[in-house]
Parts: C-alpha cells; structure tokens; sequence
C-alpha cells in the first residue's frame, strides 16, 4: 500500500517484503499540459522492524511520524526524520 503524507512532500510504501520504503517528491516534475503534472519521486529511506507483512501504513497530522500495523500484531510508531521507531506495541 502507497500513503501520501499531509504535507504532499513524502510517501510512504509497505508490502509483503516487512520494510515501509520513504519516498520524498522532488523539485522538478514533467509538466504534460497546464494543469497536469507528473510528479517525481527518489527514495529517502527504509524503516525496518516488522517481522512480517506490513499490513498498514497512517501519518500524523503534521507528517513527522508514521504508524504502522503488521501480520506480526505489532505496531510501530515512527520518526520520519531519523529513520527509527521510537515505540513499539505488542
């Protein structure tokens, strides 16, 4: 699963590979006409943990952190910036 953060400047994907991969949007984007844009994405980052499949993906509000729910039933809460989990429920 793909989840856009509030902000519009980051991605983030999970899947069946127990990893959530970060994207971050770039500056420069292909504009096809006026009003539509392909937007363009370079991989900012991993976060692992899960032991199994990533089930989930949500961003807070202000995009600075991602909780994430996995086949494993463990849910990690973590920091986009620094790349780690700063909490973890079993």
């Amino acid at each position: 699963m793909i989840r856009y953060s509030p902000n519009g400047a980051f991605l983030a994907s999970g899947s069946d590979d127990k990893c959530i991969t970060l994207w971050q949007k770039r500056e420069n984007c292909l504009s096809i006409n006026r009003i539509d844009k392909i937007f363009r994405w370079s991989p900012k980052g991993r976060l692992m943990g899960h032991t199994e499949d990533v089930l989930d993906l949500r961003w807070t509000n202000d995009s600075k952190y991602i909780v994430s729910s996995g086949m494993d039933k463990r849910i990690f809460i973590w920091n986009v910036e620094k790349k780690y989990h700063v909490k973890v429920l079993d």
